[in-house]
C-alpha cells in the first residue's frame, strides 16, 4: 500500500452540497467563492471554486 501524501490547497472546487459542509467547518478561512456554471448537456448544477486564506491539507 502506497502512502498518501497531503498537499496544501489554496483553492478547491466543490459541489454545492460539499460547500455547505465546508462553509461550516472552515467559516473563518474562506477568502472568496466563485460560481462555476455547468457545461451544456450535463445533468449537474455546476460547482463552486473556494479560495482559502490559509492553505488546507487535501
Amino acid at each position: 500500500m502506497k502512502p498518501k501524501f497531503l498537499t496544501p490547497l489554496t483553492e478547491k472546487q466543490v459541489t454545492p452540497r460539499a460547500y455547505q459542509k465546508l462553509a461550516q467547518e472552515q467559516r473563518g478561512n474562506i477568502k472568496s467563492v466563485d460560481i462555476v456554471p455547468p457545461r451544456l448537456g450535463t445533468p449537474d448544477f455546476g460547482s463552486l471554486r473556494v479560495r482559502f486564506k490559509t492553505p488546507i491539507l487535501g
